[in-house]
């Protein structure tokens, strides 16, 4: 692991494809491991040789791949909004592949100074279908960021709230083109009353 990870010629999805190599057995080996080190019992730099952050992000995407549940708790115990962008964004991409839903306040991501994390946390929302943000969701829509404003809308639209989309839409409300885009990619019906309304 420590050979491939200092290795500077891969990419970082060829790191993933490397370790994704090694089989699903190894999430169990990778989830030990990260538990010793939140427990202080080892010390990912030290014995990897790189950032911290690095490593995480890696053994997260390979918790995604899986679908590995049982790795949930550890990146759950890691989503803090203060921790590093590039570990939080993919805690929320792994989460997504795996639709789980977690007990924690998502409120603080959906409002994160880094829109990929913000639109990453949108994304996790729409594979869940969690209807208690949808509030954040629509306050999203008129967010600077299209891919913010795009995960934010299929979230909506994955929750069954087409008719929030074409209100806002009719009102020509904050976010009423990205709600129109959402609409015409699933070939809704009911878009065309909302254009005409």
């Amino acid at each position: 692991m420590k050979i491939v990870l200092n290795e500077s010629s891969f990419t970082f999805e060829g790191l993933s494809e490397i370790l994704i190599r090694f089989g699903e057995e190894s999430c169990y080996q990778i989830k030990d491991f990260l538990e010793k080190n939140f427990r202080k019992e080892n010390n990912l730099e030290e014995i990897l040789e790189v950032p911290e952050y690095q490593s995480l992000s890696l053994f997260f995407d390979i918790f995604g791949y899986f679908r590995f549940i049982p790795g949930v708790e550890i990146m759950v115990s890691t989503l803090n909004e203060d921790y590093n962008e590039e570990v939080l964004i993919h805690i929320f991409k792994a989460l997504a592949k795996i639709e789980y839903p977690i007990d924690k306040d998502l409120v603080p991501f959906l409002n994160h100074k880094s829109w990929v994390v913000r639109s990453q946390a949108a994304h996790y929302l729409a594979e869940i279908k969690d209807s208690n943000y949808l509030p954040d969701l629509k306050k999203l829509l008129s967010d600077q960021n299209w891919w913010v404003r795009y995960y934010s809308a299929q979230a909506i639209f994955e929750l069954g709230k087409e008719d929030l989309l074409i209100e806002i839409i009719k009102n020509k409300e904050p976010g009423y083109e990205m709600g129109k885009y959402i609409l015409d990619q699933a070939g809704d019906l009911k878009v065309g009353e909302a254009y005409n309304g």
